[in-house]
């Protein structure tokens, strides 16, 4: 297996909180966890291309994947985009970010426990 993969990682490399909601994980931040995931899959051979997919062509097997700096033909392709938070672009916003909003109702909830809020946002991530 291949994973290709900017070297700056997705979410859980750029929250520097504990992460509570894995199961079996302890005393874990996202970039450790990311680090532990890692060090497993290299286990079974995998290699990481530290790179972006600029373009694929699913149009004959194998698959051609390219990246910024290189061409990989494969059989199977999965796509993990991760997420990103949806910001609302509201005046003071940017400013109070972890003091008082927030994206990860997950990381930050216990600093609001026993206080009232506003979810903003629907589907079930506003509902957790």
């Amino acid at each position: 297996p291949v994973v290709v993969a900017p070297p700056f990682g997705g979410q859980l490399m750029g929250k520097g909180v504990d992460v509570e909601n894995y199961p079996g994980l302890l005393d874990m931040t996202g970039p450790g966890v990311v680090q532990l995931m890692q060090k497993q899959a290299k286990s079974f051979g995998t290699l990481f291309e530290e790179d972006s997919v600029v373009e694929v062509d699913l149009s004959s097997h194998p698959f051609v994947v390219r990246t910024n700096h290189s061409t990989i033909n494969t059989h199977s392709l999965i796509i993990a985009t991760g997420a990103d938070s949806r910001w609302l672009g509201v005046p003071g916003e940017h400013k109070l970010r972890g003091g008082g909003v927030s994206t990860c109702a997950t990381c930050d909830g216990f600093l609001f426990r026993d206080k009232p809020v506003v979810v903003v946002g629907g589907g079930d991530t506003a509902r957790e």
